[in-house]
């Protein structure tokens, strides 16, 4: 197992620099690329990049903060 981005991160990673290079959208990109339209409709990419869907993890990422919150003032209530 290798280190870094997986080939899908890092494609996407290079379709990034071009939106940003060329001045497009990115899905307009990620459309005109085949190795990524052969797999994904314009329908399911815009759900994809749709920022009002991105909230599953976020109900995650608080507990993650609460329970290293908890810890961490568990820990220094011990030391002090």
């Amino acid at each position: 197992m290798g280190f870094g981005p997986s080939p899908a991160v890092r494609k996407v990673l290079a379709q990034t620099g071009l939106m940003l290079d060329q001045k497009r959208h990115l899905l307009e990109l990620l459309e005109s690329e085949p190795r990524v339209s052969t797999h994904f409709t314009s329908t399911e990419l815009r759900a994809l990049l749709d920022p009002s869907r991105a909230t599953g993890s976020a109900t995650h990422f608080v507990r993650q903060v609460l329970a290293r919150d908890k810890e961490q003032n568990h820990d220094a209530s011990l030391s002090a």
